[in-house]
């Protein structure tokens, strides 16, 4: 689960960070229905917080008060730091969830080593991150790095957003990755279940 800064990030109803940890308390009650393990890893640019993988009652409900009560340490974001130590657990049949807005996501981060696990990237982005509806000059700040940018000229600007959110998906399937888009302005479980039963579908 990623906590990074730039998840801190809502242009309506909800922040990002506040549907990923939604996203993750649904997907731990679920393996708590189907009496598998569970494990969680908090990830900024560093392993914030790291819950191996168990089954019980108890065991869930640390998972879920960490999902929603800890504190990001950094705002960066470093996916392969955190892909290296998931790969380093070398769990047999794990099924992977990455649940993150992707920005910063990048050739060098390393998704060849998750390939050989089940692996789902459940993409939380906003709508403004598809699409900007402001015209003229706006001062925005890069929330990880503290940048100030200057952005004008707002089609050329949704043509970046597009094709950023394609190269997204393309690094992410070229490692047979799927990829589950979750809106905050959509109810999550609704989201996940069309997916799911989409996924389940096709095989």
């Amino acid at each position: 689960l990623d906590i990074s800064a730039s998840t801190h990030y809502g242009s309506s109803v909800a922040l990002k960070l506040h549907t990923a940890r939604t996203v993750a308390a649904l997907l731990s009650f679920a393996a708590f229905l189907a009496k598998d393990e569970i494990g969680l890893l908090l990830f900024t640019n560093k392993k914030e917080w790291y819950i191996p993988a168990r089954k019980g009652r108890e065991h869930v409900q640390e998972i879920l008060q960490k999902i929603f009560s800890h504190e990001p340490q950094n705002g960066l974001t470093d996916f392969e730091t955190v892909i290296k130590d998931v790969a380093a657990l070398r769990k047999k049949n794990m099924m992977l969830f990455l649940i993150s807005d992707f920005i910063g996501l990048d050739a060098s981060c390393g998704l060849s080593l998750i390939a050989p696990y089940d692996t789902v990237a459940i993409r939380i982005m906003d709508h403004a991150e598809r699409s900007w509806q402001v015209s003229g000059l706006v001062t925005v700040k890069d929330p990880e790095t503290g940048a100030l940018h200057i952005l004008k000229h707002h089609q050329n600007l949704n043509h970046q957003l597009s094709a950023r959110v394609l190269e997204q998906e393309k690094r992410l399937r070229a490692h047979r990755i799927d990829v589950c888009d979750v809106n905050p302005r959509l109810p999550a479980f609704d989201q996940l279940m069309h997916f799911f039963n989409a996924r389940q579908a096709r095989r």
